[in-house]
């Protein structure tokens, strides 16, 4: 009889690139976190040049990092300018 890792390994065998764990492409709470005060203007020098490592090393974050500046630019805007 096969173990069960003896069918998971015959599995992944097969079907591997299909299978294989991938990193999540939504930031963490930390990282939104950084990114409010990055758009803020209220990040230190050294959380920006964590943030910079950050996205350099995930630039799948950028998103996040450009929604925060965009919701940051609307709720700053004067109302009835476009």
């Amino acid at each position: 009889m096969q173990t069960d890792f003896e069918i998971l390994t015959k599995f992944l065998a097969r079907s591997g690139a299909e299978v294989e764990g991938r990193i999540s492409d939504v930031p963490d709470s930390d990282a939104i976190e950084l990114f409010r005060k990055f758009a803020n203007g209220k990040a230190t020098p050294e959380e920006r040049a964590r943030m910079v490592k950050l996205v350099d090393s995930r630039p799948d974050w950028i998103a996040a990092l450009a929604e925060e500046i965009k919701q940051r630019r609307q709720r700053t805007k004067p109302k009835g300018k476009p």
